[in-house]
């Protein structure tokens, strides 16, 4: 019994009890903390018509918020805005970069992100930026005199 009361009333032990308390309050409470972060994330094209994209930005950055361990749950590696390729037709493109592309957990929301509006200039596959096939003849030789 008398341990008991000297182990209780040491001031050691009472140090290393509101230590331990202390790193539980802290690990509890810092998981609730929002935080904010900007990642530089590049487009990624979803190829799937005739059209090959000759001018695209390289990257949108991209401003998200949420509690810190979803935040900090996100791989900066696995983002990308993804573009359909169905949705572009020749020449320049106007495309509001939204949310959604990111595909991002609804517990993180998109804060900002720059460029807002990605300008992307798309040409039908086979032409150059000469105007020339990619066999080296002109597109419209078929109309030409012999």
């Amino acid at each position: 019994m008398r341990i008991k009361t000297v182990l209780l009333t040491s001031t050691t032990f009472l140090k290393l009890s509101a230590l331990c308390v202390a790193f539980f309050l802290w690990s509890l409470l810092s998981d609730l903390y929002v935080m904010s972060v900007t990642y530089s994330v590049p487009i990624a094209l979803k190829q799937s018509s005739n059209l090959v994209v000759t001018n695209k930005p390289e990257h949108v950055d991209v401003t998200l918020r949420g509690l810190r361990k979803y935040v900090r749950a996100i791989d900066p590696k696995n983002l990308c805005i993804a573009v359909d390729t169905m949705q572009l037709s020749e020449g320049a493109n106007h495309i509001a970069v939204t949310p959604v592309m990111l595909g991002l957990p609804n517990v993180v929301s998109v804060v900002d992100y720059y460029p807002m509006n990605l300008t992307i200039v798309a040409e039908r596959s086979g032409v150059t930026h000469s105007g020339q096939e990619q066999d080296g003849s002109s597109p419209d030789a078929s109309q030409q005199p012999i």
